[in-house]
Parts: structure tokens; C-alpha cells; sequence
């Protein structure tokens, strides 16, 4: 298969574009890359002409911005859109455009009811992490809690209210993913907190299922799905049940290894490799 992906590829290593892009190559199929977000202004247009002539379907990964005028481009050949962001709002300059996606591959369940809703074939996929830059670290432990990704105001308060009742939690902004691996393995508890009211399944979950950290999660609602796997991690909804349940993990540590154990084992489906074989096959719905 031979394949248009407009992404992000802005030298990032960090981005999923880049183990996405390398999966599918490893797998067989052709892939022209587009940097999508490039501040050539002419640089979609450009590598449309380039190379829409020689490929199969076009990839669109996000899209934030993707304008209208370069949806009208790509008429002649199918085009499958990556809903990866959680809200529903970031992906509806796609989906209402004046070229509908022939194909969505939805990472929320509110994007992918709206497909149905609209009469857009979609599919609900998730993401998931990279083998070479998350995996099991035999470290000691150096944080009882630490929480990974930017503070927004919502997120500071769950993690000051747990700090009030005494527990210190460790914080890194995201960012090397070698550094951020180390540190998910010298902790006894991931944690994640929702940036917003919206739940999503959040990359987070993927990244930490090949360390020894124990995941604990806000609860996900409806966007959880329970093909992922069971018993890998541990979900709290309040900041009570936070407190109680960070209480609880650091309390048994035979509960926490067996959510590491059960995350690990779980962890090789979800890897990028794996998960791209899965949009494969979706692909070739609209060839």
C-alpha cells in the first residue's frame, strides 16, 4: 500500500508520527511523509502534487490546522482521517468540511458517535506507545506518586489536595522520552489526571504497561473500552478516591504488582507495531 501521511513531522522524535510512519514502512507499505504543520504555506498543495499521483489512500493524522482548501485537494484518492485528539471539537473542521473523510479512524468514543451520526464510516482505535523508548526497568523506587504532563488548573487541584493529605508526588512536564521512562520506572504510581472535564483514553495508559509503575487513572467513562484489557490498573473519580486509593496502593504492594505483571503482559497488542497492523486493515476498507 502505498501512502500520503500528512502529520507533524517536525523533527520531534517524541510525536507518534514517527513510530507510526516507521511501523507501516517496516510492515511493506510505502510511505511519502508530509509535515502538514511546516511553515511553508504552499507545502500540502505541494506534496499533493508530488506525490498524489503515486499513492493509494492519503493519511491525515490530527489535523490541527488543516484547512478546508486543502481537504478540496484531495478528491481523487480515498482519504482516511486519524481523530486522535479526545475532543470532539478539534476534529469537526474535518468531518464538516466540504470533503468528508471517506474513513475515520476515531480515538474517542463522543468522535466516533458523531461519525455514526453523520453517516461517516468510522472505526474507534486507539493509540498506543513505542517499545523502544518505554519499557520494564529493573530501578528502585524513588517516588511513591508522580504525575507526568502539563499542570493544567484542573489537574493542580487533584494533585494539591493529595499533597494536603501528605503525599508527595514527583511532577515532570513531558519531554524526553528516555528521561520520562526512567521515571514511570522508579514509581510506584503513575498517576493521570484528566486535563479537562472531557474523559479520554490517554496515551499515558499505553506508555506506562511495559514499566513497573502501577497506573492510576481517572475514571475514563464511556471512552474506555473493554477490548483493551482488564485488572492492569487502578481508577479513582473523585479527590477522595484519589486519596484513597493512592492509600491503598502504597499500602499493598501484592495488588501493585499484580496490576505491573498484568500491564506487562498486556503490553506487546499495544504497542505502536501492533497497533498499525490493526490501521491497516482498516485502510484497506476504502481501497
Amino acid at each position: 500500500m502505498k501512502i500520503l501521511y500528512f502529520g507533524v513531522f517536525d523533527g520531534r522524535g517524541w510525536r507518534s508520527e514517527y513510530p507510526m510512519a516507521a511501523a507501516l514502512t517496516q510492515q511493506g507499505h510505502q510511505i511519502y511523509r508530509s509535515n502538514f504543520r511546516s511553515p511553508l504555506p504552499w507545502r500540502i498543495a505541494w506534496d499533493w502534487r508530488r506525490y498524489g499521483s503515486r499513492c493509494d489512500l492519503v493519511f491525515v493524522q490530527n489535523g490541527i490546522p488543516f484547512s478546508d482548501r486543502n481537504l478540496v485537494l484531495l478528491q481523487a484518492k480515498p482519504l482516511v482521517f486519524l481523530a486522535s485528539e479526545f475532543a470532539l471539537t478539534s476534529a469537526r473542521h474535518i468531518l464538516d468540511g466540504p470533503r468528508r473523510p471517506d474513513l475515520v479512524l476515531a480515538h474517542s468514543e463522543q468522535t466516533f458517535r458523531y461519525c455514526q451520526a453523520q453517516g461517516i464510516l468510522a472505526r474507534r482505535v486507539h493509540l498506543a506507545y513505542n517499545p523502544s523508548q518505554y519499557r520494564h526497568l529493573e530501578l528502585p523506587f524513588l517516588y511513591d506518586v508522580c504525575f507526568i504532563g502539563g499542570m493544567t488548573p484542573r489537574r493542580r487541584e487533584f494533585v494539591e489536595h493529595l499533597r494536603a493529605q501528605g503525599y508527595q508526588v514527583y511532577f515532570e512536564k513531558t519531554g524526553n522520552a528516555t528521561k520520562i521512562n526512567r521515571v514511570y520506572n522508579q514509581s510506584r504510581i503513575v498517576l493521570h489526571i484528566h486535563a479537562g472535564e472531557e474523559s479520554y483514553v490517554p496515551t499515558r495508559l499505553f506508555e506506562v504497561m511495559s514499566t513497573q509503575g502501577c497506573l492510576l487513572i481517572e475514571d475514563m467513562g464511556h471512552n474506555f473500552d473493554a477490548a483493551l484489557g482488564q485488572d492492569f490498573f487502578e481508577s479513582f473519580s473523585t479527590k477522595s478516591e484519589l486519596v484513597d486509593q493512592v492509600a491503598r496502593l502504597l499500602a499493598d504492594s501484592d495488588l501493585r504488582i499484580q496490576r505491573v505483571q498484568r500491564a506487562n503482559a498486556l503490553a506487546p497488542v499495544h504497542s505502536w507495531p501492533a497497533r498499525m497492523r490493526e490501521y491497516a486493515e482498516s485502510f484497506a476498507l476504502v481501497l
